[in-house]
């Protein structure tokens, strides 16, 4: 009965609800910072959105001013880190009085000589692919391969696709197959490049009506013209990139990297442009894991001036091997990973894989690396004898690299009389 009682009057006595002050304040601010929030993100959006409008619209722009305007020879350079080989053959062509046209991205933009040059610049690819698919001149010079194979298309309106090499490795393993069979010519840097195209169009198509030029590597002209002082215990790690490994770098070079750095060598890491394409997340994982250490440097500039400072290299399958080895005569760290195999062709050829000459040349350039726990003692042994390799990295260079002191020249008064021929046959 007590327990009924107490029932009722708990159900029939009113109710009084205690709101507290702080509580309320505590909601509007929270209500608050979220509007505040959410107008910022919308503002940005708003901004970005109204900022693409705003590209698109310059790149078209940009797009009706390039087609608009007669050209003769163009270059096209998908993306700065490709300058430094082309720059060479422009600057020459321009010391000639001879109109240049460019396709680029944005920041491009490293050439002195603006008075017969035209620099087209896109910000978003698929306007530049455009602009390079819709060209109407004689020579259209590109240091980009896979054309006709990828979104880079050939048109009736370009007399001429011309290639030149951005790297001495070989045509058969790195590269897709057929990328150079829709080029009309090829500025071969190399005997081996040479001899591999005219074997391999030769057996895709026995009519060939191809050129295949001994031109050389005008590359190497521009990162010879500046001497630099080399800083002693100082290795430069310069990986390729493999498109069938995820997370190669983590994978590969962080036990390398801290051994180097356990033994206080300074350690300038050049990621390879396409991996930050590929894969990103990777490289910035990478990246934090030794950005708190002095000695350890990032370098994402397109410059190549860290071949020079650098005491030595360790790299894998990257043709800048060649480029390091050639301008300082000194041997490269050939670190071993897996093969780096973009050619399906050619995947299953274990005797072509054995040719190439970044495999087959490898010990006249350096050494092999199996282990991170080698490192080490090779460096040690380079530092007291790298003279040892002088000679024999001389030799292939002597052997196998078309002229080079004076490619850039070549190819300049190549493209010259092939354009006053287009010219004179309109």
């Amino acid at each position: 009965m007590p327990y009924l009682v107490i029932i009722f009057f708990s159900l029939t006595l009113p109710a009084y609800a205690y709101i507290d002050p702080a509580g309320i304040s505590s909601l509007l601010s929270l209500i608050a910072s979220g509007l505040i929030g959410f107008f910022y993100v919308f503002r940005m959006k708003v901004r970005n959105f109204f900022e693409k409008i705003n590209f698109i619209y310059l790149d078209l722009k940009n797009l009706s001013n390039y087609l608009s305007k007669k050209k003769e020879i163009i270059f096209f350079i998908e993306s700065k880190s490709y300058v430094p080989y082309l720059k060479s053959v422009i600057e020459k062509l321009l010391q000639e009085n001879i109109c240049i046209d460019i396709i680029s991205e944005k920041d491009v933009d490293l050439f002195d000589n603006k008075k017969f040059l035209r620099i087209f610049k896109f910000n978003y690819n698929f306007i530049k692919i455009l602009a390079f698919n819709t060209a109407r001149c004689n020579i259209l010079v590109s240091t980009s391969p896979d054309l006709e194979t990828s979104k880079i298309k050939k048109n009736n309106n370009c007399k001429c696709y011309y290639y030149i090499f951005h790297s001495l490795v070989s045509t058969q393993i790195i590269y897709k197959s057929q990328s150079f069979k829709y080029f009309d010519l090829i500025a071969c840097a190399t005997s081996y490049q040479k001899k591999e195209l005219e074997k391999e169009m030769n057996i895709d198509q026995k009519d060939t009506n191809k050129t295949f030029l001994e031109a050389g590597y005008p590359f190497l002209e521009v990162i010879s013209s500046n001497q630099k002082l080399v800083e002693k215990n100082t290795i430069l790690i310069a990986p390729t990139w493999n498109a069938k490994i995820k997370n190669y770098y983590s994978k590969f070079y962080r036990d390398l990297t801290k051994k180097l750095l356990d033994n206080n060598f300074k350690v300038i890491f050049r990621p390879h442009p396409q991996y930050r394409i590929h894969d990103l997340e990777d490289l910035i994982n990478f990246e934090k894991k030794f950005i708190s250490n002095k000695n350890f440097i990032l370098d994402h500039s397109s410059s190549f001036d860290i071949l020079k400072e650098a005491e030595f290299l360790v790299t894998d399958w990257s043709g800048i091997s060649f480029e390091f080895a050639y301008l300082n005569k000194k041997p490269v760290i050939f670190f071993e990973t897996p093969r780096k195999i973009h050619n399906d062709k050619n995947s299953l050829d274990n005797n072509l894989m054995n040719e190439v000459a970044e495999y087959s040349k490898r010990s006249e350039l350096g050494k092999v690396c199996y282990e991170a726990s080698d490192i080490i003692n090779i460096i040690d042994e380079f530092q007291n004898n790298s003279d040892k390799y002088t000679k024999s990295i001389e030799k292939f260079f002597n052997t196998y690299l078309f002229e080079d002191k004076k490619s850039s020249q070549f190819i300049c008064k190549d493209i010259l009389k092939r354009n006053s021929f287009f010219n004179e046959t309109n």
